[in-house]
C-alpha cells in the first residue's frame, strides 16, 4: 500500500540555535563536536588556554579512531582581505600541526583560511574583534554501530510538531495512517512519535517566522538567510499566512499574518544588520503571537547567534526557559 507512497510537503517547527563555546568547552550533537580557541592580533601563537583545548581535541580523537577534524581559521576586520586569509589559513594550519604533534595523523585533519568573510562576533566592538581572531575545530565522529537507532523516549520539554502531507500516485491524501505507518529522526536519533492527527488539508498554516538582524549576520549569513527565507515564502501555500518578526537589538513584529508572497519577500529584503542579539525575547514574542492563530501554528527561528548585548551580558528580557514555555502553550 505505501510503497510508492511520496511526501511532499513537511514543515517543521524550529529552532537553530547555533552557539558558539569557549576555549574550554565542546558543544553539539553526538556525531558533531565544535570548539574555539582565540588569538591575539596578528598573531598565529597558541595560547595556554588554546593548547589545552587542542590536547581536548586529540583526546577526542584519540577515543574515536573514525573522526575527522575540520580546523578553520578566521579573523577580525582589521587589515587587507588577503591578509587576513593568509592569516586565518596560518593559524588554522598551526592548531592542526599541534594536534599532528599529539599523534593524530593528517590525514584526519583538514585546514583551511576563511579570513574576514564569516565572522561570528560583532566586528564594530573590540570584544567582537577580539573573538573573531579565532580558530573553529569541528569534530566529526563516526557512528559506532549500523544498527538502526532506537527511538529516545519523549520528554516535555522538548517536543516537535511536524505538518506533512502523503499522497498516492493520483495525488489523493492518504489518511488511514497512525504512528506505525511513520519513522521521526532528528539527526541519526529515533525520535518517539506522541500522537498523528489528521487536519483538514485546506486550513492554513500560520507561521512565525523570526529573523535575526543583528550585526553578527552581516556579509554572508545575512545574505544566506534572506535566501533561505524568500525560499521558504515562495514553496508556502498560497492560503498560508506569515509573520515576519525581524531582531537584533529591538524585536520588530512585522503586519498581522499575511499570505501576500511578494510583501513578505519585500519585508525579508529589507533586513539590515547591526546590533546586538534579543534571541529569547524574539522567540517569546513569536510563540505569543502565534498563540492567538490558528492551528497549525509553526515557528521558524533563523540565528547564527546567541543571546547577547556583549561583554557575557544576556541580551532578552525573557529566559531561554520563558520562551521555550511560550513555544510550548502555543503549540
Amino acid at each position: 500500500m505505501f510503497k510508492n507512497m511520496r511526501v511532499f510537503r513537511m514543515l517543521a517547527v524550529c529552532v537553530a540555535l547555533f552557539l558558539a563555546t569557549s576555549v574550554a568547552g565542546a558543544q553539539g550533537a553526538p556525531d558533531a563536536l565544535y570548539w574555539e580557541i582565540y588569538f591575539d592580533l596578528n598573531s598565529t601563537e597558541l595560547h595556554p588556554q588554546a593548547q589545552t583545548a587542542l590536547r581536548d581535541i586529540a583526546r577526542v580523537l584519540g577515543e574515536n579512531p573514525k573522526a575527522s577534524a575540520m580546523v578553520t581559521g578566521h579573523t577580525c576586520d582589521l587589515a587587507s582581505p588577503e591578509y587576513n586569509r593568509q592569516l586565518a589559513l596560518k593559524r588554522a594550519e598551526g592548531a592542526a600541526d599541534y594536534l599532528s604533534s599529539l599523534g593524530i595523523a593528517p590525514g584526519r585533519l583538514g585546514a583551511v583560511g576563511m579570513g574576514v568573510k564569516t565572522p561570528r562576533y560583532d566586528n564594530t566592538t573590540p570584544a567582537g574583534k577580539r573573538k573573531n581572531r579565532r580558530v573553529e575545530i569541528t569534530v566529526a565522529v563516526a557512528a559506532q554501530s549500523a544498527a538502526a537507532p532506537q527511538p529516545k523516549p519523549v520528554s516535555d520539554d522538548y517536543i516537535l510538531t511536524s505538518y506533512v502531507s502523503v499522497v498516492d500516485d493520483q495525488g489523493n491524501v492518504i489518511r488511514d495512517l497512525n504512528e506505525s505507518n511513520f519513522n521521526v529522526y532528528h539527526g541519526k536519533s529515533g525520535r518517539e512519535i506522541v500522537k498523528v492527527v489528521f487536519e483538514d488539508e485546506t486550513d492554513p498554516a500560520h507561521v512565525a517566522l523570526a529573523l535575526d538582524q543583528s550585526a553578527s549576520m552581516k556579509g554572508p549569513a545575512m545574505y544566506a538567510l534572506k535566501d533561505a527565507a524568500n525560499l521558504f515564502v515562495k514553496n508556502k501555500k498560497d492560503e498560508d499566512k506569515i509573520q515576519i518578526i525581524a531582531f537584533s537589538s529591538k524585536v520588530l513584529m512585522g503586519s498581522a499574518f499575511s499570505p501576500d508572497r511578494e510583501a513578505l519577500s519585500e519585508a525579508i529584503n529589507k533586513l539590515q544588520p547591526g546590533g546586538y542579539t534579543r534571541l529569547y525575547d524574539a522567540l517569546f514574542q513569536s510563540a505569543k503571537a502565534l498563540a492567538v492563530a490558528k492551528p497549525p501554528r509553526i515557528l521558524i527561528l533563523m540565528t547564527d547567534g546567541v543571546d547577547e548585548q556583549g561583554f557575557g551580558k544576556a541580551g532578552s528580557n525573557a529566559t531561554l526557559e520563558q520562551a521555550i514555555a511560550a513555544a510550548q502553550a502555543a503549540r
